[in-house]
């Protein structure tokens, strides 16, 4: 979680805010460990949370209602501020 608050404030998003949607996310997320997968379903607006302990297995964990945190969540992979510059090329389909 404090990476995801250290590029919420690299990309200008209010501390106080962040926090609070730290908050929020801290309590869907569960502990991921290698081989594990958590996934984020989006439809623009809102969104939500499965978690894969397996290939066969996986469950829903919480919904993001805040379009606000929804659109804030993305940003770390997909806003032209992001520090993941080449993740974000292949995310939205371009290349070098």
């Amino acid at each position: 979680m404090d990476a995801t608050y250290e590029q919420w404030i690299k990309q200008g998003y209010n501390r106080v805010q962040a926090k609070q949607w730290i908050e929020e996310l801290t309590s869907i997320f569960p502990s991921v460990k290698q081989g594990e997968r958590l996934t984020y379903i989006t439809d623009g607006e809102r969104g939500y949370f499965e978690f894969s302990p397996n290939a066969k297995s996986t469950q829903a964990l919480g919904t993001i209602d805040d379009e606000q945190l929804n659109d804030a969540f993305l940003a770390i992979w997909l806003s032209p501020k992001t520090e993941y510059a080449d993740l974000r090329r292949n995310l939205i389909g371009q290349t070098k």
